[in-house]
């Protein structure tokens, strides 16, 4: 009996032993199971956050993009509505002077007076002269009093426009009818009424050539050391060409828009020309600041730049990255599509 008692200790003692080393196996494979899944686990959201991570650059990216160019376009578009209103004012001009060659039994004789220096800083009206030009010619005096039926045009136009300086009409003829501000800076030193070749002004000569409006690079202008920009509309009498109805506004406004873009510490503006060179901007140096011969941006040696120069004066807008100095930058641009300008918005990276 006591053999048969040990017998079943002994079997019951091993398949303690066997059920134990089971539990054991069990638990270490349970244990290297959550291991591996855990692991899977925090893999899993790593790799989410780092995509988050991705998308969320991704998405500000395109964020910096879209209202970058909104803006540009938005400036650019406020920018070109005073040359656009500008330019409509010449075509008016021309209209106006179209009219009066083509109906010349419904106007009077109208005199034109010469410039006033005393009346200098007022709009005023007056009467310029080439110096080939003889103004007691009988031919050129009778077109000067049927012309000189423009005179309410002119300083309506004048009077009522924020960004003329000046607006004139010129006969082919040798003489210009002008409404401005600075009738004194037509006299010379010693008093003598100054000639005005307008017919060599690139506006005038332009506007011929091309026999449509016409707007000129900034040109200084003809009376003072300030530079703008001017329009020529080309007028027609009886089919043939009879002279250019023009006029000269300043550049102060669009420098100031240009000086006061706020986009923050980083952020910078600039115009070009259709020529690629810099008009307007808030860099103090390198190939982004204005200087007197600036260079042509299209034919850098920096290939985004050029590239993203060459897309703007095509008229294209657009957001590119560009590095100046080692420093890395965004820009949007939008067409100026009255003068071909392009309007620049830079934002450092």
């Amino acid at each position: 009996m006591k053999k048969i008692s040990s017998l079943k200790y002994k079997i019951l003692l091993s398949m303690i032993v066997i059920v134990l080393v089971m539990l054991l196996a069990v638990g270490i494979v349970l244990g290297i199971t959550m291991k591996n899944v855990i692991g899977t686990l925090i893999d899993s959201n790593t790799n989410m956050a780092e995509i988050s991570k991705k998308r969320s650059s991704a998405s500000l990216t395109d964020n910096i993009r879209t209202s970058l160019l909104n803006l540009a376009s938005d400036k650019a578009s406020l920018a070109d509505r005073s040359f656009s209103d500008f330019e409509q004012a010449v075509k008016t001009t021309a209209s106006a002077a179209e009219k009066i060659y083509r109906d010349q039994e419904m106007y009077a004789p109208r005199e034109v007076p010469l410039p006033d220096a005393e009346n200098d800083g007022q709009l005023t009206l007056q009467v310029l002269y080439s110096e080939s030009a003889d103004p007691d010619d009988p031919v050129l005096r009778k077109e000067l009093l049927l012309l000189g039926n423009i005179q309410e045009t002119l300083y309506a136009l004048n009077e009522n426009s924020e960004s003329i300086a000046s607006i004139y009409y010129a006969s082919e003829s040798g003489f210009m009818i002008q409404a401005d501000y600075i009738p004194a800076k037509k006299y010379d030193e010693e008093g003598n009424l100054l000639p005005l070749e307008a017919r060599e002004r690139p506006w005038y000569r332009g506007a011929r050539l091309r026999g449509a409006p016409f707007l000129t690079p900034v040109t200084k202008d003809a009376h003072t050391v300030r530079y703008g920009i001017m329009c020529g509309v080309p007028v027609y009498a009886d089919g043939q060409f009879a002279g250019v109805a023009g006029a000269g506004m300043y550049l102060d406004d669009v420098e100031k828009m240009v000086q006061n873009v706020d986009i923050g510490e980083s952020g910078n503006a600039f115009i070009i020309n259709q020529d690629g060179q810099v008009l307007f901007s808030t860099f103090d140096d390198g190939p982004l600041a204005v200087s007197a011969d600036g260079p042509d941006l299209r034919k850098l040696d920096d290939k985004f730049l050029s590239a993203m120069a060459a897309n703007a004066v095509g008229g294209r807008s657009g957001v590119d990255n560009f590095s100046i100095g080692g420093a890395s930058y965004y820009a949007a641009y939008a067409p100026m599509k009255t003068v071909g300008w392009s309007f620049f918005l830079v934002l450092s990276q």
